[in-house]
């Protein structure tokens, strides 16, 4: 199942730019991170919302 969903054409990849906001859904989203420059500024929230949860096809 793993390589499945890795296959590049499910997989999207932000190239980030000053003012970038990149949000996703947890419940329904495998996401990670590649390494980044230890030296650069990041700046994470979080925040979470309310409502009905996902229906799984």
């Amino acid at each position: 199942l793993f390589d499945h969903m890795e296959e590049a054409r499910f997989v999207y990849t932000h190239k980030w730019r000053p003012g970038d906001l990149l949000v996703w859904d947890n419940r329904i989203t495998v996401h990670g991170r590649t390494d980044f420059d230890p030296g650069e500024r990041r700046l994470l929230r979080r925040f979470a919302t309310v409502g009905a949860p996902p229906i799984a096809a």
